[in-house]
């Protein structure tokens, strides 16, 4: 398999300021740890050089995506191509009754308060209120 290897990086996600992050060879950084560059509402302009989306539902800050609480939807996306197959590493940390998701190629992969706000109570692994990975090949 031709897989191209990515890190995304969220406030549901992971921080490069976080006390051990090492970049693993072979992966990319989908933030660059200062601003929104790379990064977009589905149907608007790219954020690039911005610190706060154009509402203010995201923000960059200390080398992470934060996500602020807003009314509706809004999806952002990476302008980030990915022609071929790859593998996806990313972390995530749900704040109480939080309901969020990663959209790979249509699916939708949750990332949530899963013990609150559900559907599966019975997670081994999941910690709540604490950082979660998921990874994707």
């Amino acid at each position: 398999m031709n897989a191209t290897l990515i890190t995304l990086t969220l406030s549901l996600a992971i921080s490069q300021a976080d006390a051990g992050f090492v970049l693993e060879p072979g992966f990319k950084l989908l933030l660059n740890g200062k601003d929104l560059t790379g990064w977009r509402y589905s149907n608007g302009p790219a954020f690039d050089g911005k610190a706060n989306a154009s509402d203010g539902r995201y923000s960059a800050k200390d080398g992470k995506i934060i996500v602020n609480p807003g009314k509706g939807t809004a999806q952002m996306w990476t302008v980030q191509e990915f022609p071929t197959d790859f593998h996806l590493k990313l972390e995530f940390r749900a704040e109480v009754n939080a309901d969020s998701g990663v959209f790979i190629r249509k699916p939708q992969l949750q990332c949530r308060d899963y013990l609150v706000a559900g559907p599966y109570k019975d997670l081994k692994k999941y910690k709540a209120q604490d950082w979660n990975e998921i990874e994707v090949i």
